[in-house]
């Protein structure tokens, strides 16, 4: 009798033991079984069409069979939001009675710019690991608006959710990637580098994370490792548009102007940020001839490019076409009234051309804006020296030489002066 009581208590003892082993396990990312179908990502609903194509590591999210719900995931994958809500409330899946229902409503409810109700439903699924995760990434997914349906991101929130989902998920697809994306855009560089370099180490082979990578590591200085990771987003079948403009802003930065615009004539056909780059760095390398005709081809096309206006009166004040510089200039100023390197690109055009009352007039005018630059100084004094006013022309060329000592120039010119 004791024996058979004993092997009872035994048993029992085996059963709660069992239990509390289900109950303390935490219920992070479930790995889908052979012949099982599964669980949608936030991502494939919520960043738009194109949005990356992981390799799922750890493996996707499995999920039960249930013919609603599997036709709620269908509905919602293939866009039809609304029918899937009703198959929902049709089925009597309401909020809080199924945590994977909640998800999809949640998914639904945000595709359908309805955030306000999504965020309701989030506290009903806090109770279930796997689903909560889901929810917070699919919130994380929607606060960095990658997909553009709303006006505007907030990356701060996007994070919030992103950290909460991977406290719950650890390392599901695409989590380290989109946090990732989150930190660059709160201007956290380190972080963003961190984690895009953990996206890279789970998805070799994923163009984004590389791109995105050489993107944070350019912020942060680390000009050789960027260049590595944008070669190898473009390797990697990457937007060949953002490739070669970050590559081009790369050579931009380290003074090497002939890669640069190497670099943006790839892509100055498809985007005007990339002609006027390449106008800019073609001046920069000392082909003032060719930077001259891209920059008169963007600013027949696009009349109010003061950029292009600038580059186009540089370009033609090195080739010794003062009259035309002059044009130019006065488009760019006519455009922006108030700007200071118009006034002083215009001054130092018409001293060119020894209109010296109209150089003065304009250097003058650029000093009653900011009376702090030294070059505006010293080409002050050199107009001034020029139209017989040593005077002045000392005064202003001490004053170029107190602003910046270290312009030997300036300090020539003031000690011929004195």
């Amino acid at each position: 009798m004791r024996s058979r009581q004993s092997r009872r208590l035994f048993s029992l003892s085996l059963v709660l033991a069992s239990l509390l082993v289900v109950l303390l396990t935490p219920q992070i990312a479930h790995v889908a079984a052979a012949g099982s179908s599964c669980e949608l990502m936030p991502y494939e609903v919520l960043c738009g069409p194109e949005f990356p194509r992981f390799s799922q590591t750890p493996p996707e999210i499995a999920m039960p069979t249930d013919t609603v719900l599997d036709e709620a995931r269908s509905l919602i994958k293939s866009g039809r939001f609304v029918e899937a809500l009703d198959v929902l409330s049709a089925a009597g899946y309401s909020e809080g009675k199924n945590p994977r229902a909640d998800y999809y409503r949640v998914l639904a409810l945000c595709s359908m710019r309805k955030l306000e109700e999504a965020l309701a439903v989030e506290p009903l699924v806090a109770k279930d690991g796997l689903y909560s995760g889901l929810v917070h990434y699919a919130l994380g997914c929607v606060y960095l608006n990658q997909s553009g349906l709303f006006d505007s991101s907030d990356p701060a929130t996007a994070l919030s959710h992103l950290e909460a989902s991977r406290r719950l998920l650890q390392d599901a697809g695409g989590l380290a990637f989109y946090t990732g994306l989150a930190y660059y855009e709160l201007g956290r560089y380190d972080e963003a580098v961190a984690m895009l370099t953990k996206a890279v180490e789970q998805d070799e082979l994923l163009a984004e994370a590389h791109l995105n990578l050489g993107f944070a590591l350019a912020r942060l200085g680390e000009t050789q490792a960027a260049f590595d990771a944008l070669h190898t987003a473009a390797r990697l079948g990457a937007d060949a548009q953002q490739v070669f403009m970050a590559i081009g802003d790369l050579h931009l930065e380290t003074g090497s102007y002939a890669a640069a615009a190497e670099s943006y004539r790839a892509v100055s056909d498809r985007v005007l940020s990339g002609t006027y780059k390449l106008s800019l760095s073609l001046l920069l390398a000392g082909n003032a001839e060719e930077s001259e005709a891209v920059a008169q081809g963007i600013v027949e096309k696009y009349p109010k490019h003061f950029d292009a206006w600038m580059v186009l009166g540089k370009a033609k004040l090195a080739l010794g076409k003062a009259e035309e510089a002059v044009k130019a200039f006065q488009s760019a100023l006519w455009l922006r009234p108030g700007h200071f390197n118009a006034r002083l690109y215009l001054a130092s055009a018409y001293l060119s051309m020894f209109e010296l009352d109209r150089a003065e007039y304009y250097v003058k005018s650029a000093l009653e804006i900011y009376n702090g630059d030294a070059g505006a100084y010293k080409l002050l004094a050199e107009i001034l020296e020029r139209k017989g006013d040593t005077d002045g022309a000392r005064e202003a060329a001490r004053k170029s030489v107190q602003i910046d000592p270290s312009d030997p120039s300036a300090r020539a010119l003031y000690e011929r002066l004195k």
